[in-house]
């Protein structure tokens, strides 16, 4: 039987691994090379555009298809699609059908969200703004229609070209108490006189304040006469005035705050997380604060637990998602978030990704001929060691999933794992977080694509990707490209395809 200090260490050991790995996926070859269907536009999440037989269709990831009487397709959000026939543009539901048929030029939704259902729309050089009916709002004109916005689910705001605010309900109609259906809002009068409204119930309730910031997540911090607090949409007290200054609250529900002139951590329901005492305090990152005292520089945690002793500190950075650095002289220390120092010396730089709790790290400042600052960068683990140790020299990015390094290194030749025979300045080497190499060998060029999922790559003129060590396709595809959503556009010969990288 093992003992029970031996177990803990295994589990922790298994823990930390856990911790570490990439998120888990695989490709799935959802329009397969040798069937005759084209994909096109810009896919959704779960559906992608086809041609087949010069018709077009929405195919799901089971290969179910729609047919789609248009030439063309591209997703825009939730269930919203536009389409075009004959080099017009229109836009279709999924579950209601085709809102406006596609005799538009252009069209642009005014929202983003879901709820939208107003589009500025352009014929014959003209330009309108018609409802999800293609009902007529506001009429043609030469000069465009500029500030539209959204305030409610059925009125529409419009800003002309002498400022003036003009709304209309969803069938073109001029409504002159629009502005109280808009959200809670606060208008400058002057510099000490804001004032909020908002339509509650049926009511509108107003107050004056002396200073007043946005609201968040449905919270502003308020000035009342000479002191703040926090004031709900709904225009009653979150916490009634009664601080000499405020934050607004973190995603943790945490404020700081400043009382008989010190600063201290209060939570949503008015009581004390921390309570005053220092003589500075303001956010690092969820659950640190960093304080003052005596003029050195520290951090607390959200109990008010001493995490960093104050020092001479020229400021604070995260280090990935599990650690911070602290700028000591010219080099840096680094901490774990509870405080732990690390045990390595001569780091001059670590990247801001908090994606992954292994981060990139340099030393060894140089200054080139162009007085550049320049690092060996490596890729290092929340307790301190070297994944790949600090001999990168070249061009080095980073994703959440990804490492991707050129293939130059001092002293040379290995980069990690992987040993390079020679500097090949503009070849490039592919790592996970975990710096496992997802290629053997440098390639001519690799990039990550936008949504993070995959790295392409080139190598003699073909391009392949990698997306995990066990998902990838080698380097013998005319095109690989990104749709989006997780989507690949493949391309081999005369053949097409696509696939989807599903969690």
């Amino acid at each position: 039987m093992l003992k029970h200090g031996f177990s803990c260490l295994l589990f922790l050991m298994f823990a930390m691994t856990l911790r570490a790995q990439p998120p888990s996926g695989k490709l799935q070859w959802v329009v397969q090379l040798d069937n005759g269907q084209i994909p096109v536009g810009k896919p959704a999440p779960d559906l992608v555009a086809i041609k087949e037989n010069n018709r077009l269709y929405l195919l799901n990831l089971d290969g179910e298809k729609r047919p789609m009487s248009y030439d063309s397709i591209a997703h825009e959000n939730g269930l919203f699609w536009s389409v075009w026939k004959g080099g017009l543009q229109g836009i279709y539901h999924l579950e209601r059908g085709e809102l406006i048929p596609a005799v538009y030029e252009h069209i642009s939704p005014v929202s983003k969200h879901e709820t939208n259902w107003a589009y500025e729309v352009m014929k014959y050089g003209m330009t309108a703004v018609v409802n999800s009916e293609n009902k007529l709002v506001l009429p043609y004109t030469g000069r465009g229609y500029q500030s539209l916005a959204l305030v409610s689910d059925s009125i529409l705001e419009y800003f002309d070209l002498r400022k003036e605010v003009f709304y209309f309900s969803k069938n073109g109609n001029p409504v002159s108490v629009a502005r109280l259906q808009k959200g809670p809002d606060f208008q400058r009068i002057s510099a000490q006189q804001y004032v909020f409204s908002a339509l509650v119930n049926g009511t509108v309730r107003r107050d004056t304040f002396t200073a007043a910031e946005k609201f968040t997540d449905g919270i502003a911090p308020v000035k009342k006469d000479q002191s703040w607090g926090y004031l709900l949409a709904t225009g009653n007290w979150l916490i009634p005035p009664r601080f000499q200054a405020v934050l607004p609250f973190d995603e943790k529900g945490h404020a700081v705050v400043k009382e008989n002139d010190k600063y201290g951590v209060v939570r949503k329901d008015g009581s004390y997380l921390i309570r005053p005492g220092f003589q500075f305090l303001k956010p690092f990152t969820p659950g640190l604060f960093e304080f003052k005292e005596n003029g050195l520089t520290g951090l607390v945690d959200s109990l008010g637990k001493t995490i960093l002793t104050p020092g001479e500190y020229g400021g604070f950075s995260m280090a990935g998602e599990e650690c911070f650095t602290a700028k000591s002289g010219d080099s840096l220390l680094v901490f774990r978030n509870d405080g732990q120092l690390i045990p390595v010396s001569g780091l001059l730089w670590c990247s801001k990704t908090s994606d992954s709790p292994h981060f990139l790290a340099g030393q060894n400042l140089q200054a080139d001929r162009a007085k550049t600052r320049r690092f060996f960068k490596g890729l290092m683990t929340p307790e301190g060691k070297w994944l790949i140790p600090p001999v990168m020299t070249g061009i080095v990015t980073e994703s959440k999933k990804f490492v991707v390094a050129e293939a130059v290194a001092q002293p040379c030749c290995a980069i990690g794992p992987v040993n390079i025979g020679n500097n090949q300045p503009g070849k490039f080497l592919i790592f996970n977080r975990n710096a496992e190499p997802l290629v053997t060998t440098p390639v001519d060029a690799a990039s990550i694509s936008a949504d993070g999922y995959f790295v392409f790559f080139e190598q003699g003129g073909k391009s392949g990707l990698v997306a995990s060590p066990e998902e990838k396709l080698p380097a013998e595809f005319d095109e690989l490209k990104s749709m989006g959503n997780g989507w690949v556009f493949v391309k081999k010969g005369n053949r097409y395809g696509a696939l989807k990288w599903v969690e």
